[in-house]
């Protein structure tokens, strides 16, 4: 049987979630100053926006202990694959769901597959009450990663400075679907 190692978050079939670290700047530079990744989120970073954003991060996990962005990587090699993230939403105390992935990496289900243990570990292991997630109305990839997830579009609305479409799903929900073989 495997052991759980201890900087890690949660898991999932293919991936492990682990705390972000000071010296994950290189693979936050190369996740967030790729043209690709963040087309749907915001402006590409420079080492110093990816350095700032990284100091944000470590700096969130002490006022919300077992909650914010985590670094994403392959169980067999270790290799860095991208974020999932289980945070606020925005200037909210609501919690959301979401991820970014390495182009190289996408078209595999690992989007799906990591969102799905993120949720098994907000209800779960935090037993929230409800996990929301936020997406562009026009894209398209993760409107349907976000559906995949059993997730409800609700309405549109503005976080982020952007406006999007917004999604939740409840624990009771969740726990039905897990009930019916999801």
């Amino acid at each position: 049987m495997e052991k759980k190692k201890p900087e890690t978050v949660f898991k999932s079939l293919r991936l492990y979630a682990r705390l972000f670290r000071a010296e994950d700047l290189p693979q936050m530079l190369r996740l967030n100053g790729n043209h690709k990744v963040m087309e749907w989120i915001g402006p590409v970073q420079t080492e110093a926006d990816a350095q700032a954003y990284l100091e944000r991060i470590l700096a969130y996990y002490p006022g919300d202990p077992g909650y914010g962005a985590f670094s994403l990587h392959l169980r067999k090699s270790g290799e860095f694959v991208g974020m999932v993230m289980l945070k606020n939403l925005d200037q909210t105390p609501e919690k959301e769901v979401g991820y970014r992935l390495l182009p190289n990496f996408w078209g595999r289900g690992f989007a799906t597959e990591i969102s799905r243990a993120a949720l098994e570990y907000a209800f779960w292991e935090n037993e929230l009450d409800q996990v929301a997630a936020v997406t562009r109305p026009d894209n398209f990839r993760s409107i349907n990663v976000i559906e995949k997830l059993g997730m409800r579009y609700k309405r549109r609305a503005h976080f982020y400075k952007t406006d999007v479409k917004y999604y939740v799903l409840t624990r009771d929900e969740w726990e039905r679907g897990v009930d019916l073989g999801r």
